[in-house]
């Protein structure tokens, strides 16, 4: 990595150190914009509030998910997932300090999508009435569907002056 190789000189305890000058919420924010959406390798984005309707998803699972702490599967896949969120929030001290961007890639938690759904509905099937169970794996298909339909007809990917014609 290009940031570990301009931040050869600095001590880990000094790179440490200096996470607290970090803006983490918006290096978080990046991260789910990168991961939720992004347009392939062109880094389009979509309207912001359409990544704040999922962050409400997530949190409601999150909040289900601490119910669901006692379990050892739950916490085995936590465990992974974590571990994954942590490399990634050290990427994003290495890329501030050797850059001064707060950012990360969200795409590297594709390789944690299983454990991503499955706490996400796990932890929504925790905290939300049993009766509506069965609309969430709809709700969640739906959501998905109505981005990708949207990226599809709506955001200009790799369009030329000539195309718009």
């Amino acid at each position: 990595m290009s940031e570990s190789v301009m931040l050869r000189g600095t001590s880990q305890a000094s790179t440490i150190g200096r996470a607290a000058t970090v803006p983490w919420g918006t290096a978080i924010d990046s991260i789910l914009f990168s991961h939720l959406y992004f347009g392939g390798w062109s880094g389009l984005t979509v309207r912001s509030w359409m990544y704040h309707v999922f962050y409400g998803v997530i949190l409601l699972a999150t909040a289900g998910l601490f119910r669901l702490l006692r379990q050892p599967a739950i916490r085995i896949l936590l465990c992974v997932y974590a571990a994954f969120w942590i490399g990634l929030l050290y990427d994003v001290l290495l890329i501030f300090l050797s850059k001064g961007m707060a950012t990360s890639g969200g795409w590297y938690l594709y390789a944690v999508v299983g454990a991503e759904v499955t706490l996400c509905f796990a932890g929504l099937y925790s905290i939300l009435p049993a009766r509506v169970h069965r609309w969430v794996t709809f709700g969640g298909v739906f959501l998905f569907a109505l981005l990708d339909l949207y990226t599809v007809h709506a955001v200009p990917y790799l369009t030329t002056p000539d195309d718009r014609a």
